[in-house]
């Protein structure tokens, strides 16, 4: 009986260390949509993710090709003006109005509501605490 035991955790130990070869797409989904509300402004909220394609070049290191369904939660002109009372400093309030003007010229008349599709590669990195976003790449041939 305790070597039937032995036999069925060996391959249990096995899977479990390949549980966690990828991260999920809740994590994908949860960690995307942060840094692009961040590098947004808020303005835009992903509400769908679909992985394409994934790539694991090493253990540390995790590329996933993405295509997202983003909805813009908040205008140019509502997140200037949210900027305007907005307590950062002032180098940094002159950044993010370059990203909002940069938004609104490539984007044109954005409205609440409107939905963008992106598709594009995300690097993840695995740290002790579970992966990570690192950055979007440009230079994949996913």
């Amino acid at each position: 009986m305790q070597l039937l035991r032995i036999v069925w955790l060996v391959p249990f130990l096995l899977l479990a260390g390949c549980l966690d070869a990828e991260p999920s797409r809740q994590t994908m989904m949860d960690q995307i949509d942060a840094r692009i509300q961040q590098d947004t402004l808020g303005m835009f909220k992903v509400v769908k993710l679909e992985k394409l394609n994934g790539f694991k070049p090493d253990d540390r290191h995790y590329q996933a090709k993405v295509h997202l369904v983003m909805e813009v939660v908040k205008t140019p002109d509502q997140a200037l003006r949210e900027l305007e009372n907005d307590s950062r400093p002032p180098l940094e309030k002159m950044a993010a109005g370059l990203v909002i003007g940069a938004i609104k010229m490539s984007a044109g008349d954005l409205k609440v509501g409107d939905v963008h599709e992106k598709t594009t590669v995300y690097e993840f990195i695995r740290t002790e605490k579970g992966w990570r976003l690192d950055r979007e790449v440009t230079d994949s041939n996913l």
